[in-house]
């Protein structure tokens, strides 16, 4: 699905993220995650790219909900043709009522609402627009002219006339013109952030027929974790008798970087085994200190996964620090207390402070916050390996 907003996000003075939208849903509770949010909090949003949009910047409600957003983004993401040209047109005639900025929910509305529009494409002047009505019947007085009379019409004035008449405009895409009111679609939308009914959501297919190239394979999505005898079952459905010759790719996953990754046969149970790792890691609350630990651990392999998350407890993880300054603050609170820490801290070099802590504990800052090993060792990251398994599919 196409890019559509690029937004920041940020939380406090130090947690900020970047995010594409469209978004999956993992990848949205990954950006809370990111931010150390609690429940009720949200953060603060800036629309940063608008992609094809831009004449949507300076027009969208702030601070705008990421839920809407992300919403308004899934169905922009899908819109072509006349549905592109209508929402164009439907926000052309708020922005000439001056009903500026616009609500997420109405942009919306907006979007489904293609059908409650007349659209003439490439028609984009006064002058195109009464050429187009005096050539297709819509002007009485044209008909049966003859064509050298037929061109002394006066072509803008018959379209601004129309126009105006009818509440119409022009969009890059051509003359759009409203037939009915747009459609109260939001309405009816849930639009709170939750977990999605599935741990990893993974498509799986055959492999391509080299004998039938350009022959469209099968896919079935899959939601994991699942019972051992549905795990046997899956490739059956494929007319497999096991994982030979089957191919997945992870397409939402509570670790959105590795959404995407591609996998291959006798690969496929180890997705499933850390499907359920991932599964136990959120019933714990864990997930923000695994996916840390992860970031930093230079982990490639699944195997190699899966074992990190058997062992959490041999790191520290502190969703507050995301910044040198915090860790500098955290310490100088734990050693002076709140008070006396707010006396200090105009009189303080809180980054190099902070860089100072974090290299005598041996710990690292990730876009979770802070990790470090207990024992206060370094992190280790594995040697470089030939990767043989986990292919990214480039989109």
């Amino acid at each position: 699905m196409r890019r559509i907003f690029h937004i920041y996000a940020s939380h406090g003075e130090n947690a900020s993220a970047e995010l594409y939208l469209p978004a999956t849903n993992y990848e949205l509770l990954d950006l809370a995650d990111r931010l150390s949010l609690k429940d009720g909090e949200t953060p603060y949003l800036k629309i940063m790219e608008y992609s094809a949009f831009d004449y949507l910047s300076g027009r969208v409600a702030e601070p705008p909900d990421i839920c809407q957003l992300n919403t308004l983004a899934q169905r922009l993401a899908e819109l072509d043709g006349q549905d592109a040209a209508a929402f164009e047109g439907f926000v052309g005639l708020e922005i000439q009522k001056n009903s500026i900025p616009i609500p997420l929910t109405r942009l919306i509305d907006f979007a489904h609402s293609g059908s409650c529009c007349h659209v003439v494409n490439e028609v984009v002047t006064d002058e195109e627009l009464g050429r187009f009505l005096a050539e297709n019947g819509f002007v009485a007085e044209a008909e049966e002219l003859p064509a050298a009379a037929f061109e002394l019409l006066d072509f803008t004035r018959i379209g601004r006339d129309h126009r105006e008449a009818n509440g119409g405009v022009f969009t890059a895409s051509g003359y759009v013109e409203p037939h009915s009111e747009p459609c109260q679609i939001s309405e009816t939308m849930d639009f709170q952030l939750r977990e999605p009914p599935y741990t990893v959501l993974l498509n799986i297919s055959p492999f391509p027929d080299p004998s039938n190239p350009g022959t469209e394979q099968e896919v079935i999505p899959i939601r994991l974790p699942t019972t051992d005898t549905q795990v046997w079952e899956i490739p059956l459905s494929l007319g497999k008798p096991n994982w030979n010759g089957v191919m997945s790719a992870i397409l939402d996953c509570p670790v959105p970087s590795m959404n995407g990754r591609l996998y291959l046969e006798e690969e496929i149970p180890l997705v499933i085994e850390w499907s359920k790792k991932l599964q136990e890691l959120d019933g714990a609350g864990e997930l923000p200190k695994y996916k840390a630990v992860l970031a930093v651990s230079g982990c490639e392999k699944l195997t190699d996964m899966i074992s990190l998350a058997d062992r959490l407890e041999e790191y520290t993880f502190d969703p507050a620090i995301h910044s040198a300054e915090d860790a500098a603050v955290d310490e100088l609170i734990w050693r002076l207390s709140e008070s006396g820490t707010n006396l200090l801290l105009p009189h303080v070099n809180l980054h190099s402070l902070g860089c100072a802590l974090l290299e005598q504990s041996s710990s690292q800052l990730t876009d979770y916050g802070q990790v470090g090993r207990v024992d206060g060792e370094p992190i280790q990251v594995p040697e470089e390996q030939p990767r043989q398994s986990g292919m990214e599919v480039m989109t």
